[in-house]
C-alpha cells in the first residue's frame, strides 16, 4: 500500500497552516497511483509461466497456481535427458532437492511476480481539529476520495499540539479523540454499509452527536422505516439495523433460507440484540 497523505481536509486549512503544499500537488500523485493500478497487469487467475535459464540446463517452464503454493517440477538438462526434482515455495525460490553432490542447477532465485503496482491500494490521512472544518466537510471530501480516487482507506488522526503557533488552535479538553472516533465510524458506513455522507450529516445538522455513534443516530432520525422484519429485509436494509453488521446480516440471509429467525437465533448469529431489538420484528 501507498500513502499520500491528504494533510488537511481542506485548501483553506493547507493554506493556513501547510502553505508550501497545495491541493493540486497532493492530488497529482494520487491519481497517478490511480492510473499506475488500472494499467498495471494483475496476476492471472490460472497459471503463470515463467521461463528459467542456467548454464546447467535448457530451460524449465514452471506452474503457478492461485495460492503460490509448493508445485514439483522436472527440467531438462543440457542433454535434454530429465534431470532434477524442483520445489516451489512461497518465497519464489527453486530448490534442487537431489543430492548434494549432484552437478545441478543449486539455489536459484525466480522471476517476482507481478502482482500488479501498489497491490494494496493507496491510502491517505488527514489531521482532525487542526483547521475549522465540521464534520460534514471532512466525511465529504473522504467520500469524493474513495468516489474518485478509488482509495482504500482514510485515516483521521486526531490534532495533538506539538509546538506553540498563534496560527494552531488551542484546544483546552486536548486531542479531539472522540471525534476522531465518530469519523472512523462513519467512515465504516461509507464504505461497507452503503451510507453516503449526505445520509449521516448536512449543512445544518454538519456534526456528529458525541452521545450516539453514526449508524444509531441516523436510525433514530428515520424511525419511519423501522421496524424492520429481519425474516424479509433485504441485506442492505439489515445493514441499517444499529446492532446489525456485515457478517452478522449475511448469517442472517444465508440462516431464514432454511428456517424462520428467532430472537434467540438471532443472538447466536452475532446480533447485538441489545441495540437492535428496539428496530426490528
Amino acid at each position: 500500500r501507498m500513502s499520500i497523505n491528504l494533510e488537511l481536509p481542506t485548501a483553506d486549512g493547507l493554506k493556513a497552516l501547510a502553505p508550501h503544499k497545495t491541493r493540486k500537488n497532493i492530488l497529482r500523485p494520487m491519481r497517478q497511483i490511480q492510473l499506475g493500478r488500472k494499467e498495471s497487469l494483475p496476476l492471472p487467475s490460472h497459471y503463470r509461466n515463467h521461463e528459467l535459464s542456467d548454464s546447467n540446463f535448457t530451460r524449465s517452464h514452471l506452474l503457478l497456481n492461485d495460492s503460490n503454493s509448493t508445485r514439483s517440477h522436472l527440467y531438462l538438462n543440457d542433454n535434454n535427458s530429465i534431470g532434477s526434482h524442483l520445489l516451489l515455495d512461497d518465497t519464489s525460490q527453486i530448490y534442487n532437492l537431489t543430492s548434494p553432490n549432484s552437478p545441478t542447477l543449486g539455489l536459484v532465485k525466480m522471476p517476482s511476480i507481478n502482482r500488479g503496482f501498489v497491490p494494496a491500494g493507496q491510502s491517505t490521512q488527514m489531521i482532525i481539529g487542526a483547521t475549522p472544518e465540521s464534520d460534514y466537510q471532512i466525511i465529504s471530501v473522504a467520500e469524493a476520495l474513495y468516489k474518485n480516487f478509488d482509495l482504500k482507506r482514510v485515516f483521521y488522526s486526531a490534532f495533538i499540539p506539538v509546538n506553540e503557533d498563534s496560527s494552531l488552535p488551542n484546544l483546552p479538553g486536548g486531542p479531539p479523540l472522540l471525534r476522531e472516533h465518530r469519523l472512523y465510524q462513519a467512515d465504516w458506513l461509507l464504505r461497507f454499509y452503503g451510507f453516503q455522507a449526505s445520509e449521516l450529516l448536512s449543512e445544518d445538522r454538519p456534526n456528529f452527536n458525541i452521545l450516539l455513534d453514526p449508524k444509531c443516530n441516523w436510525a433514530l432520525g428515520h424511525l419511519e422505516i423501522f421496524p424492520v422484519e429481519v425474516n424479509k429485509a433485504d441485506y442492505y436494509t439489515l445493514l441499517r439495523v444499529p446492532g446489525i453488521g456485515v457478517k452478522s446480516a449475511q448469517r442472517i440471509v444465508k440462516a431464514r433460507k432454511t428456517s424462520i429467525l428467532t430472537f434467540h437465533d438471532l443472538k447466536k448469529l452475532g446480533v447485538v440484540l441489545k441495540r437492535a431489538i428496539y428496530f426490528i420484528t
